[in-house]
C-alpha cells in the first residue's frame, strides 16, 4: 500500500480520492485475510502442541506409575522392624530379630531370611524372607508382637514395630499423605498390602493412591504446592 503525502491528497480530484480509498481498503482486507490465515495456522499448531504435550505427560505419568509398582513389587517379601537397640551387634542381630518375631507364636529362624540388616536409620532393620507366606503371617500378627512386652524385654527390646517395606517413591508419597492429614485435608492414611490408602472424611470411601496425580484428583488441587505453602506459612 502506497502512502501519499498531504500535498498529493490535496491535489487529487474527488473521484481520484475515492479510487485511492477503495484501493487502500482492498489492500487492508487482503492483509487482514492473510493475518487471519496465519492466526488460524498458529492456533492449529498450538492445539497440536498441546495434544502432544498432554500425550507425553500421560506417558510420563504411566511410566512413573509402572516404576513405582515395580519398585514396590520387589519388596513383597520384605518387612521393616524396629527399634532394635544399637548395643545389639551385627553378629547377634538375626538371632534377636528371629526370637522377637517368634513371640507371635509363629516360629522364625535365620534360615528363613535371604537378608537381615540395619537401614540408614540404624535402629530400623530390613528383612527379606524366603517365603512370602511366612512374611505375610508375621505381618498379620504384628499387633500381637507389640503386646508381648515381657517377652520383648527379655530380648532387650522395649517394643517392636513391624511394617511393610516401602520403596522410595511410595515413601515420599506416603509422607505427603501424612502431611495432608496434619493439615486436616485427609482424615486418615495407612500403608497396607503394598498400597497407600486414604480416607478424606471419617465416613468416606477408601481411596488407593498410586501416584501424586491420584491425590491431586481426589482433593482437586496440586498437593505438592499446597503442602509447601502451608508449612512455609506455619513456620514463618
Amino acid at each position: 500500500m502506497v502512502v501519499l503525502t498531504r500535498a498529493q491528497y490535496e491535489s487529487m480530484s474527488r473521484d481520484q480520492l475515492i479510487d485511492e480509498l477503495v484501493n487502500n481498503t482492498n489492500e487492508i482486507h487482503v492483509t487482514l485475510a492473510s493475518l487471519n490465515s496465519k492466526i488460524d495456522r498458529l492456533t492449529s499448531d498450538l492445539a497440536i502442541s498441546r495434544n502432544i504435550t498432554d500425550l507425553l505427560r500421560g506417558r510420563v505419568n504411566q511410566l512413573e506409575r509402572d516404576q513405582l509398582n515395580s519398585s514396590q513389587y520387589i519388596r513383597r517379601e520384605m518387612l521393616e522392624v524396629g527399634p532394635i537397640p544399637l548395643n545389639i551387634g551385627d553378629n547377634d542381630l538375626e538371632v534377636v530379630v528371629t526370637k522377637a518375631l517368634s513371640v507371635s507364636g509363629t516360629h522364625v529362624n535365620v534360615n528363613d531370611f535371604h537378608a537381615c540388616h540395619r537401614l540408614k536409620r540404624k535402629s530400623q532393620v530390613i528383612i527379606k524372607f524366603k517365603d512370602r507366606k511366612l512374611r505375610d503371617n508375621i505381618m498379620s500378627k504384628r499387633k500381637l508382637i507389640k503386646e508381648k512386652k515381657d517377652d520383648l524385654k527379655k530380648l532387650g527390646l522395649e517394643v517392636l514395630h513391624v511394617n511393610d517395606s516401602m520403596c522410595i517413591e511410595n515413601s515420599r508419597l506416603f509422607y505427603k499423605c501424612r502431611q495432608l492429614k496434619r493439615m486436616n485435608e485427609l482424615y486418615s492414611t495407612w500403608f497396607l498390602n503394598q498400597t497407600i490408602n486414604v480416607r478424606v472424611r471419617e465416613n468416606s470411601n477408601i481411596t488407593k493412591i498410586y501416584h501424586q496425580d491420584d491425590l491431586d484428583d481426589l482433593l482437586g488441587y496440586c498437593v505438592g504446592d499446597t503442602i509447601v505453602k502451608y508449612f512455609a506459612h506455619a513456620t514463618s
